[in-house]
């Protein structure tokens, strides 16, 4: 059985020294897991792709802590079906990185989580309330689709642009449910003061709604 990681079925590549390494690339060659690839290069695709796991864990992690929160069943499972997408991103991520030999799967979850590794700093950010976090993860989507597309278009490791091809599909489909939640969500926080903020529902930094 073959997985996202598996390069396609021919012998592992390798090459005479960086310069050949990168006239492949430049040729539009793309790297598979079996190839013989420069330590620079794994290095920082490595880098990149915990990276891109670590965020999308942090950013499932805080969809999930506001699902409770939202105001009606609607709401509750476009988060919690956001929460789902984010956390299953990750995990092909982890895959993909870990199928590179630098760290194991577990190594780059007790990094993250003893704080010696690194994610999006937006997820620091903390949301008071419903329609902040509802006008946050709008935007990070937003942004989400464009790098990602990017990135997508760049990419020369096969692994990742595979995965890639799956996460930005899925980005799509999640940005057709935020433009009426983005509005709908601005129009009540612009009608509440701080003394019936309860309306637009108090976050999990604020105790229960």
């Amino acid at each position: 059985m073959h997985t996202l990681a598996d390069p396609p079925t021919r012998r592992g590549r390798s090459w005479s020294d960086l310069d050949d390494f990168q006239a492949f690339i430049d040729r539009g060659g793309m790297v598979e897991p079996g190839d013989d690839m420069p330590t620079e290069y794994r290095d920082e695709v490595f880098r990149f792709i915990e990276f891109h796991a670590n965020s999308e864990l942090m950013g499932g992690l805080t969809e999930r802590d506001w699902s409770p929160h939202a105001p009606g069943l609607r709401l509750k499972q476009i988060f919690l079906a956001k929460t789902q997408d984010e956390i299953g991103h990750a995990h092909l991520l982890y895959m993909v990185a870990a199928d590179m030999g630098v760290k194991t799967r577990t190594e780059m979850l007790e990094q993250l989580f003893d704080g010696r590794s690194r994610f999006h700093n937006v997820f620091h950010y903390q949301a008071v309330t419903w329609a902040d976090q509802v006008a946050i993860a709008f935007l990070v989507d937003a942004a989400a689709f464009a790098s990602q597309r990017a990135v997508f278009a760049e990419c020369t490791y096969g692994p990742y642009k595979r995965v890639l091809k799956r996460i930005v599909a899925e980005v799509v489909n999640e940005a057709t449910d935020r433009p009426g939640l983005f509005s709908d969500c601005l129009a009540m926080r612009c009608a509440v003061d701080s003394s019936v903020r309860t309306l637009v529902g108090k976050g999990p930094f604020e105790g229960s709604a």
